[in-house]
């Protein structure tokens, strides 16, 4: 298990990056919502900085990954087996936004998990997503996760994708 420091303040966390939405893994379901479960002290650092006029350096890449536990104590990511790994995505150009009253920021292009050889997970069941500043199995830091609403079985041969603005991250107005 990963270790997670504490997550924001939630006054903080509403201000800045209240809500998540994770809608349609496609091929496997209809759109859902999920809520950020942590925000980690490495994104509170860097948030930190805007008010205190720090330069702020983007994590190049981000990456996508799947868990079977997301909270404030740490993550437990998927074993790097099956075919499974983190997607790594440019963050000059895999994000749209921000737009609109709320600051939404989405994913502007689909983000496809690599084909699975075998179960991931040994066919149990998967309920969180999250993003780190490595796309490295276990390395980095991870940034924010959430849990999927509806938790997913990936088996062999799927393909598991989160579709353009499946993933959303809004200030909560």
């Amino acid at each position: 298990m990963q270790t997670l420091p504490k997550p924001f303040s939630r006054a903080f966390a509403a201000f800045y990056l209240a809500a998540l939405a994770l809608a349609g893994i496609v091929g496997l379901t209809a759109p859902q919502e999920s809520r950020a479960a942590a925000l980690t002290n490495t994104f509170e650092n860097t948030a930190g900085g805007i008010f205190k006029g720090t330069n702020i350096t983007a994590p190049k890449p981000l990456a996508v990954g799947l868990a079977t536990a997301c909270d404030e104590t740490g993550v437990t990511e998927l074993a790097n087996s099956g075919g499974y790994a983190r997607v790594a995505l440019s963050p000059s150009t895999a994000w749209s936004g921000p737009t609109g009253g709320n600051a939404t920021i989405t994913n502007a292009s689909a983000v496809t998990f690599p084909k699975a050889t075998a179960d991931w997970n040994g066919g149990a069941i998967i309920g969180y997503w999250f993003l780190a500043d490595s796309a490295v199995n276990g390395g980095g830091s991870i940034l924010l996760c959430a849990n999927l609403t509806t938790p997913r079985t990936v088996t062999a041969g799927a393909t598991l994708t989160f579709s353009v603005a499946a993933i959303s991250i809004a200030r909560d107005n």
